[in-house]
């Protein structure tokens, strides 16, 4: 996993090639050093039926030709329909309100970056980023350090712990040992719908790329 801390980039190494490598215990992961609570926690375990319905209905609803002065209010119509979808697929899922604004905003972020790189690409006759780059550069945006210096001995060393986390959650660890600083990734509790949600935004953008009027 590469992501950019401090403005940059860093590449992430397995948490189980660290621990390995250290003979660290199962235990060192994210989860020991920044519990997560499940109480009243959503879960797309029993969702797969409903997601998919969503996924359709979303596809459905990109228009069949798009000028390119209409991306922005494409994007936002779809933004739309994405937490239309949501809300009626939640009874099964089970998200608070806020959570749902959040994968719709999130959601409405990348296509909105995307109507802006086609726009910006369309006037200066350059090529438009490929979907991948885009979406990159919107999660890096989200990309933070979630918690204090946690102090963790190893051997006649202290390292100095972090958490890092993104749009979709706690995704890895800064370790600061006293020679060097590792970058580890750890999914453990990142949302279970990362992968639901990237694929989704990819066919929906290519989706729109595919129904632009010249």
């Amino acid at each position: 996993m590469l992501l950019m801390i401090d403005e940059q980039p860093r590449m992430f190494e397995p948490l189980r090639n660290f621990r390995a490598r250290f003979g660290l215990p199962e235990t060192f992961s994210v989860s020991s050093f920044q519990p997560k609570s499940y109480e009243g926690l959503g879960s797309i375990e029993r969702a797969g039926a409903d997601l998919n319905d969503l996924r359709r209905n979303v596809l459905a609803a990109v228009p069949s030709r798009i000028p390119v002065s209409h991306l922005f209010s494409a994007a936002s119509e779809l933004s739309d329909v994405f937490q239309r979808e949501m809300e009626r697929i939640n009874p099964v899922i089970g998200l608070r309100d806020v959570e749902i604004g959040f994968a719709a905003a999130g959601f409405s972020d990348v296509l909105h970056a995307v109507a802006f790189a086609v726009t910006r690409a369309s006037l200066s006759r350059s090529a438009v980023p490929d979907f991948e780059s885009i979406y990159a550069h919107w999660l890096n945006g989200t990309a933070r350090i979630a918690s204090p210096v946690i102090e963790y001995t190893y051997g006649d060393q202290v390292w100095g712990i972090q958490v890092v986390a993104h749009a979709y959650g706690r995704v890895g660890l800064i370790i600061a040992a006293p020679e060097t600083t590792y970058y580890v990734v750890d999914p453990v509790l990142a949302c279970p719908a990362e992968g639901f949600m990237m694929a989704l935004l990819r066919d929906v953008c290519a989706a729109i790329t595919h129904a632009l009027a010249p």
